[in-house]
């Protein structure tokens, strides 16, 4: 299941929303350079190719979106939005 939230960054104090998480059938990647999503099905990732479309770098599961701002990932849930199916 998916979460659309209110992150806060600990790092610089940035507030920002996102999502995060995995779908019903698919798995949420998150480039490690500019967070960019992509979510594979299950049964394609194998075969997923793990480059990022936008910046070419790698696509790789994470717990929580990238802090626009500083580029950290030390990032708390503030405030729940919507949870996603």
């Amino acid at each position: 299941m998916a979460l659309r939230a209110t992150y806060l960054c600990e790092n610089c104090g940035n507030n920002f929303d996102a999502t995060s998480g995995n779908l019903m059938r698919s798995k949420e990647f998150r480039c490690s350079e500019c967070d960019s999503t992509e979510y594979v099905l299950y049964g394609e990732v194998e075969a997923f190719d793990h480059k990022c479309k936008k910046c070419e770098g790698k696509m790789e599961v994470f717990n929580y979106p990238m802090c626009q701002k500083c580029k950290t990932r030390k990032v708390k849930i503030v405030q729940n939005l919507m949870m996603i199916d």
